[in-house]
């Protein structure tokens, strides 16, 4: 639940309440008129039901309003990077690392020349991958059984390989905590309250267009020099973004 919806969620329920007592004023008027032989009692039952029907409704309307968190895949769930480096240097015979070569989100052609990802022309390179820190299972069922949902919105061009990944999903037992799976690179289409991304650009855009949603930047090389200005959290493992998920649920009950 974004902060707006919190405004929202808020008046519904001040809604709920000032429309019950409304109800309460009318039922007290059709009891009167039945018992000047207006209408049936029954009558008045029926519709003092249907309305009292509808104010539950309203206010459970403002109770469903769960939070949703979207989810980047690559390098915030799986080590993406650290499987194609590793698949180039076997491929090209070179040494490169994540952490000395990759410094910018925009990959140096002059040190991968061969191209970094044309390993993903074979979509099984995908189940060379893992998930990428052993909390991550903890962490979703937690805020799953809270009534948290998860989005997960991932980039992939190749073919066969966003199916690839929701199957590795499935093998690392964290496939049956997500409620939806959005291929896009326009994550800023995706109506959600926290994204979790590890490119600032995505931050920045999708801040932009949501300006109440959270926005967790996941730490890694080549965001290491970006500007967060303070309006983004960065997170360095998923016991952080325990913490920065339970601290927004905090925040929503305030």
């Amino acid at each position: 639940m974004s902060r707006m919806t919190k405004v929202l969620k808020e008046w519904f329920r001040h809604l709920g309440i000032a429309i019950t007592m409304v109800l309460a004023t009318i039922g007290i008027m059709w009891l009167f008129c039945f018992l000047i032989e207006t209408i049936s009692l029954i009558g008045a039952i029926v519709i003092d039901i249907l309305l009292f029907i509808i104010v539950l409704n309203i206010l459970e309307w403002g109770d469903i309003m769960d939070l949703t968190v979207a989810i980047d895949m690559d390098d915030v769930i799986i080590n993406f990077l650290n499987v194609l480096v590793d698949e180039y240097n076997k491929i090209h015979g070179t040494n490169h690392t994540v952490e000395d070569d990759i410094k910018e989100w925009n990959i140096d052609n002059t040190i991968f020349e061969h191209g970094l990802f044309e390993s993903l022309n074979d979509p099984d390179i995908i189940f060379k991958m893992k998930l990428k820190d052993d909390n991550i299972k903890k962490v979703l069922k937690k805020y799953h059984e809270k009534g948290v949902k998860f989005l997960l919105v991932s980039a992939t061009r190749e073919v066969g390989t966003f199916e690839n990944k929701l199957e590795l999903l499935k093998q690392g037992g964290v496939y049956e905590y997500f409620d939806g799976f959005i291929n896009t690179d326009c994550k800023h289409v995706v109506r959600a309250d926290v994204l979790i991304d590890d490119y600032i650009g995505n931050l920045d855009m999708y801040k932009h267009y949501h300006p109440f949603a959270w926005t967790l930047l996941y730490d890694m090389p080549h965001n290491q020099n970006v500007n967060q200005d303070g309006v983004h959290t960065r997170v360095r493992n998923w016991e952080e973004i325990d913490f920065a998920l339970d601290e927004i649920l905090k925040e929503m009950e305030e």
